[in-house]
């Protein structure tokens, strides 16, 4: 029935969901690491500018691929 189904489908939402939480602190300690890296280089407020430009621009780039894929659906 669609309710064993739905049920079934709980456990591997959540899986999913931690995974997602997991890989976004991934995301953050790899631009804090970048921005701490860059700090030693160029001082910390240009480290954290640099990296908070290449995060943005790292999601400006997903977001137009995802409109790209979005526009051939239809």
């Amino acid at each position: 029935t669609a309710e064993a189904k739905a049920s079934a489908a709980k456990k591997p939402a959540l899986l999913g969901a931690a995974a997602l939480l997991f890989l976004i602190a991934g995301v953050v300690v790899l631009c804090m690491t970048l921005a701490l890296a860059l700090a030693t280089l160029v001082g910390p407020l240009a480290g954290g500018l640099i990296a908070s430009l290449v995060t943005f621009g790292i999601a400006a780039a997903l977001g137009l691929w995802a409109k790209q894929e979005a526009g051939k659906l239809k």
